[in-house]
Parts: C-alpha cells; sequence; structure tokens
C-alpha cells in the first residue's frame, strides 16, 4: 500500500521528519483539488518568473490544460521510468524555508536520486518535488533528475523555488473560501496544525509583523499565542460566537479567556482584545456575583486600562437569544454591578414569558439597560412568538483590554508579547484571587 494512502502514515519516522512533512503535504493535494490548483499554479509562476529574470523562455501547460481525471501521486520515488513515460515534460520543484537563489540549470544527472515527492499530470507534465525545511541542507543537483535520454521527456530547464511559508499562507487563504468545505476544509485545517506543533518555524504568522495585516494569518496567530500561554495544558479551540479563540478555564464564574481579533476588512485594520466575559451563563453570572467582589477592585483595573462592559442578556438553555445594551455612563455601569450583586439570589433565576415583561420594565426604569426598538422585536421574534416557555437570565460582565495593531506589534518584535498577554490575562482574573495556570 501507498503512503499516498490517508490511512498509511510512516511508523518509523518521527512526526517531525521531513519525510512526514513531505507526504501529509501530497495528501492534501490529493484530496484536495483546491489546494492542488493552488500549488501547480505557485509553482509554475515561480518558475516562469525565475526564467524570466535570466532572459529564458519555458513552455508549461496552463491550469485550463491539464488533465485533471488522472493525475499520479507518490513519495520517496526513486525511478521516475514508468511514471514519466506518457509525460512529456518535467518540472523540478523545491519547497524551502526561505527565498533562494539556484545559480545552475537543472537537466539530466548521473547520480542515483530518491524524490521526496511526484505528481504527475498524465500525458501534460511531471512535478518532482525536493522537500527541504532548512534551505542550508539544500544540494543543487537533488533539483536534476536521473532520467533515460530515450524517455524523450523534456526537462525544463528552470526550476522552481517554492516557500513553506506562502504554501502555508495559500493554504489560509483556501480554508476562508465559502467554496471549500467538508472534509476538503477538515483535511487543510488539519495539515495546518500539524504545521503548527511540528514545523512551527515554517510558519508565516510566528511573529504578527509577518502577518502582512492577512486575516486568515493574523487569526492563527491568535491561536499560537494562546497556544504558548497554556504550555499544553489545555487545548485551544475557536469560539463561534466571538470569532476568535479562546482559553477554557475550570472556573464557575468564567469559564473562557478570550484573544479576539477585530478585523476591518473594508479598511485593512486590526486590533486585539483580551476578553474575559464573566456570567456569561446563568449559572455563571450566580457565581460571579455571589462572591461580592468589591467595585473598587473593577475601578482598579479600569485605570489600568481595562473596559467594563455590562453584558446582559436572555438565553434559553444554551442559545443566547438576546442582548440589551447599557448607558456608558460610568456611574450607571457602576450601578448595573451593584444592583445584580445585591439582588443575585433573587433575579438571577429562570423566568417565565410573562415574567420577563415584568422584569425588563424594572430594568428600563432603574436605568440598568437601555430600551431600543430592534431589542423589543428581537423579544417578540425569539421569545413571545415561540413556544419556549422558561428563559435564563444572564447579566454578564465583561472585562476587556485592548492591543492596537502597532502595539501589538512592536511588542511581537520584541519577542514580549506573549508575556505581556499572559500578564493582562491574570491581571483580570486578579479580581478572584486568581492566575491562569491556577484554572487550567
Amino acid at each position: 500500500m501507498t503512503h499516498m494512502n490517508y490511512f498509511e502514515p510512516y511508523q518509523s519516522k518521527a512526526e517531525c521528519h521531513e519525510d512526514q512533512l513531505t507526504r501529509a503535504y501530497l495528501v492534501v493535494l490529493r484530496y484536495s483539488p483546491a489546494a492542488l490548483l493552488m500549488f501547480y499554479d505557485y509553482a509554475t509562476r515561480k518558475c516562469i518568473e525565475l526564467a524570466t529574470q535570466n532572459g529564458k523562455i519555458v513552455e508549461i501547460p496552463r491550469i485550463s490544460c491539464l488533465t485533471l481525471s488522472n493525475i499520479f501521486y507518490d513519495t520517496q520515488v526513486t525511478d521516475l521510468t514508468n511514471i514519466v513515460s506518457t509525460s512529456n515534460r518535467l518540472l523540478s520543484v523545491l519547497i524551502t524555508d526561505e527565498k533562494l537563489e539556484i545559480g545552475s540549470d537543472v537537466s539530466n544527472s548521473n547520480r542515483g536520486a530518491r524524490y521526496d515527492g511526484v505528481v504527475s499530470f498524465s500525458s501534460d507534465i511531471t512535478l518532482i518535488i525536493e522537500n527541504k525545511p532548512h534551505s542550508y541542507n539544500v544540494w543543487k543537483e537533488q533539483l536534476s533528475p536521473h532520467l533515460d535520454k530515450s524517455t524523450g521527456v523534456e526537462i525544463i530547464s528552470v526550476a522552481s523555488i517554492l516557500e513553506w511559508k506562502q504554501i502555508i499562507k495559500n493554504l489560509n487563504t483556501l480554508i476562508n473560501l465559502e467554496a471549500v468545505s467538508g472534509a476538503e476544509k477538515i483535511m487543510i485545517t488539519d495539515f495546518l496544525d500539524y504545521i503548527d506543533k511540528h514545523f512551527m518555524f515554517l510558519n508565516p504568522y510566528d511573529n504578527l509583523s509577518l502577518c502582512k495585516n492577512d486575516e486568515g494569518l493574523l487569526r492563527r496567530r491568535t491561536k499560537n499565542i494562546l497556544e504558548k500561554i497554556v504550555e499544553g495544558k489545555t487545548i485551544i479551540n475557536a469560539h463561534r460566537g466571538w470569532n476568535t479563540y479562546k482559553i477554557e478555564t475550570n472556573l464557575k464564574e468564567v469559564r473562557m479567556v478570550g484573544l479576539t481579533l477585530n478585523y476591518d476588512i473594508n479598511a485593512n485594520t486590526w486590533s486585539l482584545d483580551i476578553a474575559l466575559y464573566y456570567g456569561d451563563t446563568m449559572n455563571q453570572a450566580r457565581a460571579f456575583y455571589e462572591r461580592k467582589i468589591d467595585y473598587n477592585k473593577i475601578k482598579a483595573l479600569v485605570s489600568n486600562g481595562w473596559e467594563y462592559r455590562p453584558n446582559f442578556h436572555i438565553s434559553f438553555i444554551q442559545k443566547h437569544l438576546v442582548w440589551f445594551e447599557t448607558k456608558k455612563d460610568d456611574k450607571l455601569k457602576e450601578k448595573y454591578y451593584i444592583f445584580w450583586q445585591n439582588s443575585c439570589n433573587e433575579k438571577i433565576r429562570q423566568y417565565g414569558k410573562k415574567e420577563i415583561d415584568v422584569l425588563l420594565k424594572e430594568l428600563y426604569s432603574e436605568d440598568i439597560i437601555k430600551k431600543e426598538i430592534d431589542v423589543e422585536n428581537i423579544i417578540n421574534d425569539e421569545i413571545k412568538g415561540t413556544n419556549r416557555e422558561n428563559f435564563n437570565i444572564c447579566p454578564g460582565f465583561g472585562l476587556l483590554y485592548h492591543l492596537s495593531s502597532e502595539d501589538a506589534i512592536a511588542l511581537d518584535s520584541k519577542g514580549t508579547l506573549i508575556d505581556e498577554i499572559r500578564k493582562r490575562i491574570d491581571e483580570g482574573l486578579s479580581i478572584l484571587g486568581v492566575s491562569l495556570q491556577r484554572c487550567l
């Protein structure tokens, strides 16, 4: 059985071995048509660019001309004879960690060869792949194939030199496209996670300055930051509602700590928020307000750069139905906190439909929440106009620490961003008298 079968990995090689990386990527190309075509476009485009720079002309089939019904994939190949017997062109591809210039032309070689990967498009073109995660290990003659001249195959004289960083960036672009979904998207995402774990140095997002304002890369960098902070003590997962990655805690009062990417696609600008939403469910809210935390502790955080944001909402089972705004006046924010702290045992509970109207009228009159037409419409649709009977009251309490893109990039470039975010998370948890490491 070939190693191109997804279920037949190498047993004798460590996950961090470059042959495992080659196999993993070839499997992605085999199972994802979008990844394959993007790879082919990248490889052929780089070859043509290099040829043009050196005053050469190369002829390479366009994607639209390829025969895609019969593609051959393999790894650790020692003999090309049967593979290229129907192909009229051969392109040598090197994938490495940084931009590299190969001075000599690609031509037939007498050396005994073992090709890391082969992708053959029937009679159109065959790509032989040399994977060198570290460019200092590249031996130029490795790009020249050992091929009997009697085959009549044209060896394209210019190699295609690709960077893993760009390949990874391309794959991040793919998984953000609506056209890529299901098993194909899972396959690409799993490969990127594999890179994160075993070949982190190949990533284009190991520093925010390298992400070049690309939303996909920035988002994966936030995940990488949180993984560094938890030091393997828990798994970092995505939070769909927040559109961010999160750390899960074992605390009753706050179950998640998020690092939110605020991305403005129109302005091509972004920022980060460290987010702790205490009391995000009814039970969390009850546990939080029963602690009777002195509001002066919250004031101290606000004076140190934190934003306190009331987050009152109504939910049904585990689904949040409607959120309410609170006036931005600092005194009313304090009033919101004190109100729920003083009435936590009485008011933080389940309510029937008729009870909700009574509660909301009280909260409106006390300026605890704002009355808005849009919210009234949602209440009619999600509460009054349904068969749902009992609803959970969740007087959430959000703490956010904002980092501009400029500050985040500067800290990351100095190697201090992870420590800064870890420190701020501990600061946000300090009102409970705990640190992050104690609640993982």
